[in-house]
């Protein structure tokens, strides 16, 4: 079985790992129209509401009847925006798409029709009620993201996004999905911290970053339900050091590191993590502290070795002191605690921190890294954590740093010391409680000693400060911020913003009450305690009037005024009051406040805050009294009562760019309330500004309060914010309200939070530190460069000390032969294991290490050799490296001596070489470095020299260009070591010189022979290379050489500027005088001038003027020209005037981006192959004048709003009719691509000026209705002389207009119906205005008629014999329509009985694809029998009133008709069958009689007809016009016939008809083809004889699968009037039975006919539930009796097609029927289509020979004597040949008979060379691809007979052979290929990297070797790719890989990096494999290295499988190389 592994797009054919895979090209069988039958954006839920994102992404989910089953070959249309079909967003009746993003400036965007475009089908309609098939974009629907935190994140970590998410609160999976930028997040990791449900307006998800993402920046994007989304403020954030902005940020980050213990000697060090570039140069690695540079080996995304020199002042662990510090990674230390139970406040949890961190160890909950202090809701409730490090101030100047959280947090920042980790004394910002990233909330509100927002804190540039943050969190989610503001002199995206406050207030009257309370028994207080209560009113159940009761805690009777006001404010009241309260004796008089003997208060409360009316404004009473000791007394009055509180309304307006917009409350509602909440104050900033504010609000309204307002983000243009109106009143007069800026604008930055790239860890030890290179590019240029600096997962992960001790010593060595011995002393602490180690010695690398177990080790190792020697590299005193993983290089014993080994030079070969360079030159000898990864220095006289390739004994370069005053010296450099040497130098007799080209310019896409003359190029083609040297160098291929010429071939190229170079073998590189060598390909223009040749190139802006463009090399369909830079802004080529000079073309409008009136005029060929400006005089350009614009005066009168404009915008409303533009999707085009000649399609993706995917479309505003011949006038200015009008629709017509002063008429020409856009051209193009002129459809006269028929000639307008015209004489169709003009059509109307009829004629419309045509009626008067020809009787034929027709006998026939009014200019009599007509020569006639005669009148049965001039005579008898000629029946030569047919098989006989159409012969159920007929013989080629015992004899007859045609087949049901409706071929007709029980449809294959079903769908009835149709059943039956189950339909089946494949074919089927025994309690058989595939067989006892000319008979006892194997079975050799020249063939096999056998290829003739009984050569013929595009068709006969093909021969071509490409070059990189219709090209290599191939004919690929297909695109159009066959399948691996990026450019309807197949054959079958998937035994944990499975499989070692996910999700699922195959399980 085939395997598909798709890894980058990667479709690889893995080896020895194939499966069959058979796509059927064909498309769909059903031939309905496309109906929308239900549109939803949830799956699964028909017709919910239409509404998604205005960001686009929305997906849509619909039921289509009629649509195309390849993806491409559909689009939908969501009013003009597209919607985006995926590659498998198409299965049977199902589709989605996802919404494109709108216009940004498009109000028009709901209720947007949804249209789906099917390739030559109709557009759509909606099969329910219209609007079901509307969609809009919504804001409401449109997801916002409003933040994400943090917004730095290591690969694997958490980061959380809060949104509006606007999906389904109860169906989480409607979220699809979180990406930062192309990375999933992965949710499944976390689904346990993933919601069950999503709050549509405001909640958090988890997103696990992915830990396959490389460090950078990324964009985030929502995929949901709903669409993408929309960014809030406060997703992005300022660079520092920039002034780019981004949402995310990824940092890398290490895990571990292999060791932390360095070798005093050096090591090799693994660095593991996440986050890193697989691309080496792309990470950085340093030891902090240390100066040496780091060599990086290699990286992977998760690992990175390097090379850690000597480091000599690296410390070591014990060197490290309390004041050592180290910087570490990016980020902050962070650990988490669970405070729950414990009683802490923020200065406590920080005590505890700092003096008994321990007592909280066994509460940690996280203890790591964070990347920046920005946490919102994520950690549950009750933790503590702490964040610490250090900030590296980016800039010199005053900082201040904001804090807010939920609960406290502070803030602190050492500033007295830097890059010490010394904890500050004193916070620096504290938070006690505000909102997410609201630090001004308390700041403003409260007078806090250490505020939210710090005061200034000086810090310098670059230096490190140390910074504490400490939050706790109580119940509920918390989150805390830590932001910071920077100085700045210039306004940034981030720059801080004005606080605005709105403050309202009066002069209250505030009401007062006393409370007294004292003891009247004497001067001592009384004991006990009391409660206050305010009461009102009785509670009831339910509550009908007022009530409420506020009672407050326990009170004492010392209480004082403190006590009081919290008691009273504390009651639920909400009261806010003042007390104060005043000592009284026991009478109740007041005492002073010193006195100290009292016997109670008196409490003056005052109510600050209005408590409402009357009935709100309850006296307190004393309850619950427990007083004692005395006499209470007390009392409540209230002393003041209050006066109404603030009420009324007031307006607020904004000012941004002059403009004032009011807030509103509602539509036209402007007045706000007093009360006016924060959230309407937001909402109204929202709607103005685009950004949502913090609002909040102080105080109660009632009392005046104020609105602060925080905007988040600068506002351009904003001015003001003020009060408009004032209508607040209240009881004490005047309301006063007021905005102000309690903080003002500033330009000083915020970031919040603080940037990643500002934090950094520490240690106290040295570290290892990870930077990965970041690079932004715009159009491929990097425009900014970043290093990204890793941070450290744990505290300890990443350091790096210095170990002596740890360090094993290395103490003696011998070398004996390839085996290296030594000894090594283990270090401390340190085991050694010969698997720990590897071991070189003098750049040789030791292999099969073998070591004792105890120290001293003895190890010994294999060195590596090269030729048998051991490789050396030079170097000084060089001792064998022992590196151990865990601590690197061992040190050396001081008694171990080295080796040395010198650089030798042996042998330089050639020794001389030309001074112009180029000489190849190999040096021979030793100590060289042993590969090019090695540092040395290789130079000639001084000049740098790159080898091509070095060994340690041998180095190959290519000589430099002498040097001035150079000699050759060589030198090289190594190891600290260098060698010199004079064996090379220059030799002036070397020297080559081109003295002169034979042309110094060609068109980039000659190719062709060029000779180069000069000296000394020798004779020897091998020894010569030619190069045309430039931007891109090309080599030319060498063809023929002499000393003074050379002759190559040039291949073509991009245009430029070249240099030829010559370089021989042994001597070099040629040189030249200036310009000897000099050649471009070059498509020069050398003038652009209006279409006279000399004046300037100018016209109208509405384009319309024709240029002249001359220059050279252009050719004809492949030049392109372009007017400026605007894509596909093409210059229209009059084609009819092209040369390969001179090119006259239409320019297109001017293009709306144009600032420049001037543009340039580029010619391209190929699309990307551009013109070259040689024009001094206008440059090439072409300048738009306005003043050349001719300007209407106004449109045509009575025009009305055109009703296509709807799609228009309003912007689009203002813009000249010329630029009204709107984007649509291409389809992918066949026919019009061909007409062009060249394919302009296989140069797609090569140039940013074309865009095949989208065409822009004018959309007019303006239309008038006119009719043919109307006339218009209309006047303008700027009109020449001369003035046309140019319609553009379905037709281009021009009409010349008369010009009068300022005016112009024109007369309406004879237009086929539709809507043309309509141009006024003058000789400097087109004028302003365009409309569309529409014509409609019309029947102005018809001639009266004959009542027995009629040739009607119909007079009218707007006929188009494109449109499917139609005419009806009342209910019958018109026949043998003709449409003579777009004025005239003609057809033949067939008798009649009425006296008049309504004439209608039907035709499509023009202007879309409706499936519903227009109609245009005429009442036409029918002349009666006695104003008509009419005749009565017929002579000659015999009249059988049985069968009610004359009879005759085929041969010479006369017939003799009797009448009247039979005379007329023109008299025919015909018989006519089936639209054949046979005409009768007239050899008399009268007015009542006409005589016509028949010869060899063939056999059948016809109508008669008399036609007098245009009408047919009539006769009252219909039945009298029917004619049965009948004939004897024939007889065979009975041939004898091979199985494989071909046989002539010849009836002889009378009444045939010569036309061999009419005649048709079937033998046995199957066509007879007719290849020859005349009157008395008749002969057709046998077909095939397919039965059971041939096809199992002979193999290859087998046919391929196909669908059965209802033609072939008979049906029945159980309700025998709907039997047709489920085998029509259209969806949208189901049968449906009307039995109570037994209900059934059945499939009859014929009395002779049996089936070998391959396959059957079926689709239930499609307004219905799929689900209906289950427990029905399909059987089958081969007797015609018994059935037996097929298939039983269970609950999988669905809406759409249903495919069953039995395991094996079914043979010998002869009925296939659908039955449920239920009836109507059951499915009642509702099935909309069933199809059939099958390989067809008949039974051998039954053949029958019918024709239409003799009755059935039966043959089976002619076949079974003379059907039999009469010809060979045959192999071919060669099997392929090229089509452009002969070949001679064996051809092997039986049965053979010289004189009797002929050989076909294609339909070319292959010449017999000679013939024995087992043997045919043959020459094949040249197939001409103009005269034949037959594919594989190969014949060979013997007397007719065809032989059975085991093998063929076809025209084919091999990759590999050169000839196939023209003899010269083979494609290479980024060509393009195509295979043109009639051709095949075998794929025998491995291919280059194309851009695209493009197949027409056949590709296939051949199994002699492995090969590979690379390309960005892979199209076949109308083509076959073959991989294999279904009899022979592919052994050997086929690699296709497709490449390409995201933005490159797409394919029309396929999209980019793409195999594409349009109406195409592509078949693919591989090796078998079984099985091809089974279960696994048991669960595969993450991590497992090894799988049990349930079935014994044939995997091999290297092959990739897939381990499927347990769930639904796909993501989950795993690839996996398979590195060994332990066991078989059985």
């Amino acid at each position: 079985m085939l395997m598909i592994a798709f890894t980058s797009m990667l479709l690889a054919l893995l080896s020895n790992n194939v499966e069959a895979m058979m796509m059927d090209s064909s498309t769909d069988s059903s031939s309905d129209a496309v109906v929308i039958l239900a549109a939803s954006t949830i799956l699964g839920q028909e017709n919910s509401g239409l509404s998604g994102s205005v960001m686009g992404g929305t997906t849509i989910y619909m039921k289509v009847q009629g649509l195309d089953q390849t993806a491409s070959n559909n689009a939908v249309y969501i009013g003009k925006y597209p919607c985006i079909i995926s590659d498998k967003g198409v299965n049977g009746l199902f589709m989605n798409c996802r919404t494109s993003k709108p216009n940004s400036d498009d109000n028009n965007l709901s209720g947007l029709q949804i249209v789906v475009k099917v390739s030559g089908k109709p557009d759509s309609v909606c099969a329910s009620i219209s609007s079901k098939c509307l969609y809009s974009y919504s804001q409401y629907y449109t997801p916002k993201l409003f933040y994400v935190s943090p917004r730095s994140n290591y690969p694997r970590t958490l980061s959380y996004w809060r949104a509006k998410w606007a999906v389904s609160s109860t169906l989480v999976q409607y979220l699809e999905g979180q990406f930062m930028g192309a990375n999933r997040c992965d949710r499944f990791t976390v689904q346990d911290q993933y919601p069950d449900e999503i709050n549509f307006w405001d909640d958090q998800v988890v997103c696990q970053v992915s830990a396959e993402i490389k460090a950078g920046y990324y964009d985030y994007t929502i995929k949901s339900q709903s669409g993408y989304q929309n960014n809030d403020v406060g997703v992005k954030q300022k660079k520092v050091y920039s002034d780019r902005t981004y949402n995310s940020k990824v940092l890398p980050v290490i895990t571990g590191i292999n060791t932390n213990f360095a070798s005093p000697e050096g090591q090799i060090l693994q660095i593991l993590g996440y986050g890193f570039s697989p691309i080496a140069t792309e990470n950085a690695v340093k030891i902090s502290g240390q100066a040496e540079t780091i060599q990086v080996l290699s990286s992977t995304p998760t690992t990175i070795n390097v090379k850690i020199p000597k480091l000599s002042n690296l410390p070591s662990a014990a060197d490290a002191t309390e004041s050592s510090v180290f910087i570490q990674g990016s980020g902050l230390h962070y650990t988490r605690w669970d405070i729950s139970g414990l009683n802490l406040n923020c200065a406590s949890f920080r005590t505890q921190i700092i003096t008994n961190q321990a007592q909280l160890d066994s509460r940690i909950q996280f203890n790591g890294i964070y990347p920046e202090p920005d946490v919102q809701n994520q950690f549950g409730e009750y933790y503590g954590q702490y964040f610490r490090g250090f900030l590296k101030a980016p800039f010199t100047g005053n900082y201040k740093f904001y804090i807010a959280s939920d609960d406290c947090s502070q803030f602190f920042i050492q500033t007295a010391q830097t890059k010490q980790a010394i904890r500050p004394d004193t916070a620096t910002a504290a938070s006690g409680w505000n909102p997410y990233r609201n630090y001004w909330y308390e700041y403003l509100s409260t007078s806090n000693s250490i505020k939210t927002i710090s005061s200034s804190v000086s810090l310098q540039q670059d230096e490190f400060y140390y910074i504490e943050a400490y939050h706790l969190n109580g119940g509920a989610g918390g989150y805390l911020t830590l932001s910071m503001e920077i100085e700045s002199a210039t306004r940034k995206s981030n720059s801080l913003n004005s606080v605005y406050q709105i403050s309202s207030s009066y002069t209250p009257v505030k009401e007062v009450i006393e409370l007294t309370l004292y003891n009247s028994a004497g001067n001592t207080l009384l004991a006990g305690k009391y409660q206050l209560q305010f009461t009102f009113g009785t509670k009831t159940t339910p509550q009908t009037t007022v009530y409420y009761s506020y009672t407050t805690g326990d009170i004492t009777p010392n209480a004082n005024a403190n006590a009081i006001k919290n008691a009273i404010q504390n009651c639920g009241g909400n009261y806010q009051v003042t007390v104060i309260a005043t000592k009284l004796d026991n009478t109740g008089a007041a005492l002073d406040d010193a006195a100290t003997t009292f016997a109670g208060y008196k409490y003056t409360i005052t109510f600050d805050s209005h408590r409402g009316t009357v009935q709100y404004r309850a006296l307190p009473k004393i309850v619950s009294p427990s007083l004692n000791g005395g006499t209470p007394v007390s009392n409540a009055v209230r002393t003041q009562e209050p006066v109404d509180p603030i009420s009324g309304t007031f307006q607020l307006k904004i000012t941004i760019n002059g403009v004032e917009t009011l807030f509103q409350v509602a539509e036209s509602n402007y007045d706000l309330p007093f009360d006016a909440s924060s959230s309407l104050i937001a909402d109204n900033i929202e709607r103005i500004t685009g950004q949502r504010p913090f609002v909040w609000t102080v105080g109660r309204a009632q009392d005046g309060w104020k609105w602060y307002i925080v905007l988040r983000s600068h506002v351009e243009g904003l001015t003001d914010l003020s009060i408009s109106s004032n209508v607040l009143v209240s009881g004490n007069g005047d309301v006063t309200i007021a905005v102000s800026q309690p903080i003002t604008d500033s330009t000083n930055l915020l970031f919040e939070p603080i940037p990643n790239e500002l934090l950094f860890t520490y240690s106290q030890h040295p570290q290892v530190q990870v930077e990965v290179q970041y690079q932004l590019k715009e159009n491929d240029v990097v425009v900014e460069t970043e290093n990204i600096l890793a941070g450290c997962e744990q505290s300890d992960a990443c350091d790096f000390t210095l170990s002596d001790a740890k360090t094993p010593t290395l103490s003696a060595y011998t070398v004996s032969g390839s085996q290296l011995s030594l000894t090594l002393t283990q270090g401390t602490g340190l085991k050694v294991t010969q698997s720990d180690l590897s071991i070189s010695f003098a750049g040789a690398d030791c292999t099969n290490i073998q070591a004792t177990l105890t120290s001293p080790h003895t190890i010994s190792c294999t060195l590596e050799q090269l030729n048998g020697q051991n490789i050396k590299e030079a170097g000084d005193n060089q001792v064998p490296a022992v590196h151990h993983k865990s601590i690197g290089f061992s040190k050396v014993d001081g008694g171990v001596t080295g080796e040395t080994v010198n650089l030798v030079i042996t042998s330089v070969l050639p020794a001389t070489g030309s001074p112009d360079g180029g000489t190849t030159i190999t040096i021979t000898g030793s100590g060289f470095p042993k590969n090019l990864n090695r540092e040395f220095a290789f130079k000639i006289d001084g000049q740098d020299v790159h080898p091509l390739s070095i060994t340690n004994t041998q180095i190959v370069f290519i000589s430099p260009k002498k040097a001035s005053g150079g000699t050759g010296a060589i030198s090289l450099s190594f190891n600290q070591k260098t060698l010199t040497s004079s064996s090379f130098s220059y030799d002036d007799a070397l020297r080559m010189q081109i003295q002169s080209l034979e042309f110094n310019q060609k068109s980039p896409v000659f190719k062709g022979e060029m000779t180069i003359t000069g000296t000394n190029f020798g004779t020897v083609v091998e020894d010569i290379k030619v190069t045309l040297v430039g931007t891109k160098s090309y080599n030319a291929k060498v063809i023929s050489v002499t000393n003074t010429s050379i002759k190559v071939y040039l291949r073509g190229g991009m245009p430029g500027e070249y240099l030829v170079t010559v370089t021989r073998k042994d001597y070099g590189n040629s040189y030249a005088n200036t310009g000897d060598n000099s050649f471009k390909y070059i498509i020069p223009i050398t003038s652009v001038t209006l279409e006279d040749g000399t004046s300037q190139a100018k016209g109208s802006e509405a384009g319309g003027t024709v240029i002249k463009i001359t220059g050279s090399n252009f050719i004809k369909g492949e030049t392109l020209v372009f007017v400026g830079i605007a894509i596909n802004w093409l210059c229209e080529i009059d084609e009819s005037r092209f040369t390969s000079e001179v090119i006259y073309c239409t320019v297109p409008a001017k293009n709306e981006y144009y600032n420049d009136p001037a543009q340039l005029v580029v010619v391209a060929l190929q699309v990307t192959l551009e013109s070259v400006c040689l024009d001094t005089t206008n440059n090439c350009k072409f300048t738009y004048d306005n003043t050349l614009t001719p300007v209407l005066n106004d449109y045509p009168a009575s025009t009305t709003l055109f009703t296509g404009s709807r799609i228009l915008t309003e912007s689009d409303h203002q813009k000249p009719d010329y630029q009204k533009l709107v984007q649509r999707k291409r389809f992918l085009w066949t026919e019009e691509s061909k007409k062009q000649g060249n394919d302009h399609i296989l140069n797609l993706g090569k140039s940013p000026r074309r865009d095949m995917l989208s065409a822009a479309d004018l959309v007019l505003s303006q239309q008038k209705t006119y009719a043919p011949l109307d006339t218009e006038t209309l006047t303008g200015t700027g009109l020449t002389s001369e003035v046309s009008v140019v319609f553009k629709g379905p037709i281009t017509q021009t009409v010349t207009a008369t010009i009068s002063g300022s005016s112009f008429t024109y007369t309406i020409p004879n237009l086929p119906q539709g809507q043309y856009s309509t141009y006024i051209l003058t000789k400097n193009g087109y004028a302003d205005k365009i409309w569309v002129t529409v014509i409609g459809l019309s029947i102005t006269s018809i001639d009266a008629a004959s009542i027995g028929g009629q040739l009607l000639t119909i007079n009218g307008y707007g006929f188009n014999a494109d449109k499917s015209p139609s005419v009806k004489i009342g209910t019958t169709e018109c026949t043998e329509l003709s449409v003579v003009s777009s004025a005239q059509i003609k057809c033949r109307m067939a008798r009649q009985s009425a006296a008049s009829a309504t004439v209608t004629l039907s035709q499509l419309p023009s202007e879309n694809n409706s499936a519903v045509p227009l109609t245009a009626t005429f009442s036409l008067t029918i002349n009666q029998s006695s104003n008509s020809p009419t005749f009565t009787a017929i002579s000659g034929a015999s009249y059988d009133s049985t069968q009610k027709a004359y009879l005759a006998t085929a041969g010479n026939v006369a017939l003799v008709f009797t009448g009247v009014r039979l005379t007329g200019t023109t008299i025919a009599v015909t018989l006519e069958h089936m639209g054949h007509k046979i005409a009768g020569t007239v050899s008399a006639q009268s007015d009542t009689s006409v005589t016509a005669s028949f010869s060899n009148l063939p056999a059948g049965v016809y109508s008669i007809n008399l036609l007098v001039d245009a009408k047919y005579a009539y006769i009252s008898d219909v039945s009298k016009q029917k004619l049965i000629v009948s004939a004897s029946l024939p007889t065979s030569n009975n041939p004898a016939v091979s199985y494989a047919g071909g046989a002539t098989v010849t009836f002889t006989g009378t009444g045939f008809d010569t036309v061999k159409g009419q005649n048709s012969v079937k033998l046995c159920g199957f066509d007879c083809p007719v290849t020859s007929a005349t009157y008395s013989t008749l002969s057709c080629e046998s077909p095939k004889l397919l039965t059971t015992s041939v096809l199992n004899q002979y193999s290859a007859l087998q046919e391929p699968a196909r669908y059965i045609k209802p033609s072939e087949v008979t049906l029945s049901a159980d309700t025998a009037t709907s039997a047709s409706k489920f085998f029509d071929l259209l969806q949208s007709t189901y049968y449906i039975s009307s039995a109570t029980s037994n209900c059934y449809i059945q499939v009859d294959f014929g009395a002779n006919r049996v089936l070998k079903l391959h396959q059957l769908r079926y689709i239930p009835r499609i307004d219905k539930s799929a689900v209906l149709l289950k427990d029905a059943v399909f059987q089958y039956t081969t007797d015609g009796t018994t059935w037996q189950t097929l298939l039983t339909v269970d609950q999988t089946v669905h809406t759409g097609w249903n495919i069953y494949v039995p395991q094996a074919d079914i043979s010998g089927i002869k009925a296939i029927r659908l039955f449920d025994s239920r009836g109507s309690t059951g499915s009642s058989c509702q099935l909309a289509e069933i199809e059939l595939k099958r390989l067809g067989v008949i039974k051998q006892q039954q053949c029958i020979l019918c024709s239409n000319f003799m009755q059935c008979r039966n043959l089976s006892q002619w076949i079974s004597t003379y059907y039999s194997s009469k010809c060979c079975q045959l192999l071919s050799n060669p099997t392929s040949g090229r089509f452009t020249e002969e070949a001679v063939i064996t051809i092997t096999g039986t049965g053979f008979v010289n004189g009797q056998t002929t050989v076909t290829i294609d339909g070319v003739t292959c010449a017999i060379q000679s013939v024995s009984a087992t043997q045919v050569v043959c020459k094949t013929g040249v197939k001409d691809l103009d005269q034949t595009q037959l594919n594989g068709v190969f014949q060979v006969r013997v007397n007719g007979n065809l032989a059975v093909n085991n093998q063929k021969f076809i025209y084919a071509t091999k990759w590999s052979d050169i000839n196939t490409w023209g003899g010269y070059e083979y494609p290479g990189d980024g060509d393009s290929v195509i295979v043109n219709a009639g051709q095949t090209l075998i794929v025998d290599v491995k291919t280059p990297k194309l851009m695209q191939v493009l197949v027409e004919g056949a590709l296939t690929f051949s199994d002699e070797v492995d090969t590979s297909l690379d390309a960005h695109y892979i199209v076949i159009r109308e083509g076959k790719f073959n991989i294999g066959t279904e009899l022979v399948a592919h052994q050997h691996k086929v690699q296709i890989t497709l490449h390409g990026v995201e933005e490159d450019v797409q394919m029309p309807a396929m999209g980019n990096k793409v195999l594409g197949c349009h109406q195409c054959q592509l078949v693919i079958h591989g090796k078998e494999r079984t099985p091809t998937w089974t279960l696994l035994s048991s669960t595969a944990s993450v991590g497992a290295t090894q799988i049990t499975v349930d079935d014994a499989v044939d995997w091999q070692v290297g092959e990739q499988i897939v381990i499927t996910s347990s769930e639904v999700e796909h993501t989950q699922s795993e690839k996996t190389l398979l590195l060994s195959v332990l066991t078989r399980k059985h």
